[in-house]
């Protein structure tokens, strides 16, 4: 799931993004193993927009 292994990385990208005023599509780099991919898909979109709050 996005920003769980630093969460203060997601933040900071996030600040960074909202700071540049960003309006490309926001791309997740994610290597789920042992989960099925589209729900990590989905919880790591689900995370960053609470993050996003």
């Amino acid at each position: 799931m996005a920003g769980v292994v630093v969460p203060r990385l997601g933040l900071e990208f996030l600040h960074v993004v909202r700071t540049l005023d960003w309006q490309e599509p926001l791309k997740l780099d994610l290597f789920p193993y042992q989960e099925d991919q589209r729900d990590a898909v989905r919880e790591s979109v689900a995370t960053l927009r609470a993050l996003d709050e």
